[in-house]
């Protein structure tokens, strides 16, 4: 168990663990959230073909698509929450139209119901980038597991991180068969895994796309606590509504449609182009600040730690004992922090320790 190879042990449990979570039957973990967006679109799209997507996305759903041999054509927004327009998706069907893809941009969903009807008439993919969905959910179901495939990122910077990774899920058993073939090369390496084959062997084309079964340990760890993250996130998100409202004059808070459940990925407003520039600027001095505060801090800090380090060593024989009954050391520290929440103290009480534990 968690060796660099994919497919291992924590892998098997990730997917298992994301099924569960979701209420999806089929999960793949990929080695990112790109990885999985390109999964998907090597499934069924070739030259000639035709993906409507949205026109504020991020560069890995034009790529995925691109390096599938198919065309995207971009579609524009709803201004109220940065999704696809239904009624913009529809001005740009075409003949060579096979998929749609959404993106549930900042864990707010698109409007699927809409979005789902138009797919069903004219006989359309609907390819989910739920990158910053997981733990959001549309009418009671999950984001990402409402059309045919949903794409998610462990991306260092989404609700559940692993650094890099991500996830590949769909309801579709044809799906789920070709992809996992896709994914591990172009081999049925992952039958033979589960030993329904004696040997494996190259099937098509495939790409590298398999999770590392390290990651898969981080991100089984993260998953497991998805609904506590977003739990947090939400009450962040109504506090900073709550408070932000008094300036809902000259800024655009974010909107919930009806039926929608956020994972409040990014909070997102919309600033008007007259104040714009000033915001930005009011924002990053701001930003300098802090950045400048906690700077000096640090080396102030540092600084009295070392000295505490070196005035440590004619006083350490005195804290040996403690030094040598663990609980009893982190008995004391749990005192300082509940009883006085004072971070030199704490500071004292780890250097002692330090150079106890040392001698």
């Amino acid at each position: 168990q968690g060796t660099g190879i994919g497919d291992l042990a924590f892998s098997e449990a990730l997917a298992k663990e994301i099924s569960k979570k979701l209420d999806v039957s089929y999960v793949l973990p990929t080695g990112s959230g790109t990885a999985a967006l390109e999964l998907a679109c090597a499934l069924f799209l070739k030259r000639g073909h035709e993906v409507i997507l949205p026109s504020f996305t991020f560069s890995s759903c034009a790529n995925a698509i691109l390096l599938a041999g198919a065309k995207p054509v971009f579609a524009d927004v709803d201004i109220n929450i940065y999704n696809l327009d239904p009624v913009e998706i529809e001005k740009k069907i075409t003949k060579k139209t096979k998929a749609i893809m959404v993106v549930h941009y900042a864990g707010m969903a698109c409007a699927m119901d809409k979005i789902l009807e138009i797919a069903s008439q004219n006989n359309l993919y609907v390819i989910e980038d739920a990158a910053h969905a997981l733990g959001a959910a549309y009418n009671g179901k999950n984001l990402g597991t409402i059309g045919n495939i949903g794409c998610f990122s462990f991306h260092g910077t989404k609700n559940v991180a692993s650094g890099e990774g991500g996830a590949f899920v769909t309801n579709d058993k044809e799906i789920f068969k070709t992809a996992e073939i896709i994914r591990e090369k172009g081999t049925n390496r992952s039958s033979f895994m589960r030993g329904e084959r004696k040997k494996y062997s190259w099937v098509k084309v495939g790409r590298s796309l398999i999770l590392s079964d390290i990651l898969s340990a981080i991100a089984l760890e993260q998953i497991k606590k998805l609904e506590k993250i977003t739990s947090l996130r939400r009450k962040n998100a109504d506090y900073l509504l709550k408070k932000l409202q008094k300036l809902s004059s000259k800024i655009i808070l974010p909107k919930v449609t009806e039926g929608t459940d956020p994972n409040w990925h990014i909070f997102a407003i919309r600033i008007p182009r007259l104040i714009r520039e000033k915001t930005i600027k009011g924002l990053k001095e701001f930003e300098d600040s802090i950045a400048k505060y906690n700077k000096n801090t640090f080396f102030i800090f540092a600084a009295i730690g070392f000295i505490l380090i070196i005035a440590g060593l004619y006083v350490a024989p005195l804290l040996v004992q403690i030094s040598t009954l663990p609980a009893g050391a982190f008995l004391v520290i749990e005192a300082a922090v509940k009883n006085f929440n004072d971070k030199l103290l704490i500071i004292i009480i780890f250097s002692l320790l330090i150079i106890a534990a040392v001698v």
